[in-house]
């Protein structure tokens, strides 16, 4: 992997506009309603001003495992809405199962603005103790791509093998997560 580090005035604006519009829809919308207001204030404070002493890195457990909990948040369907947000008559929703590795059925039946709506209008599945992933993710998500019997659930506990990250009990300790 190779790392550029330069400064953000050598970027061109038509790069800066989406990196900045990412960062703040991250941070201001997305953020305080994963991890809450009080998580926020504690390991995120309000920015004051740079810090060199701050490391910028992401860190291998973020990186490796915690980012992956996205995955319990997918829905089994993929709504397609019309412009006034009802179910698209001409493109219905599709099965989760029946739109992997299938860019053809966002780009030639509706076009991206159908997905976008229902994304906007439907928030991300609750995660819950019992149900992390949908079956899609891990019955069907690569049936049709890998002659192995692929899952998600179990790539992303392959990859935190890999990193050499510690259990579930461990990581709880640390980052002061009660046990169940």
């Amino acid at each position: 992997m190779i790392i550029l580090i330069f400064h953000v005035s050598l970027l061109v604006p038509e790069f800066v506009l989406p990196l900045l519009t990412t960062q703040i829809i991250t941070y201001r919308d997305y953020l305080p309603k994963i991890i809450g207001p009080r998580a926020m204030r504690k390991y995120l404070p309000k920015y004051r001003s740079y810090n060199s002493s701050i490391d910028p890195s992401i860190k291998n457990a973020f990186a490796t495992a915690a980012f992956r909990f996205g995955h319990g948040t997918i829905h089994a369907i993929v709504p397609r809405l019309n412009e006034s947000y009802k179910e698209h008559h001409k493109f219905p929703n599709l099965l989760l199962r029946n739109s992997f590795f299938i860019p053809g059925k966002l780009i030639y039946q509706g076009g991206i603005d159908p997905f976008l709506r229902g994304l906007i209008k439907y928030p991300n599945k609750l995660m819950k103790q019992d149900i992390v992933l949908v079956s899609d993710l891990y019955d069907h998500l690569f049936e049709n791509v890998s002659q192995v019997a692929d899952d998600l659930a179990s790539l992303n506990m392959q990859r935190g093998r890999d990193h050499g990250l510690p259990g579930n009990g461990e990581c709880k300790v640390k980052y002061e997560v009660m046990q169940f």
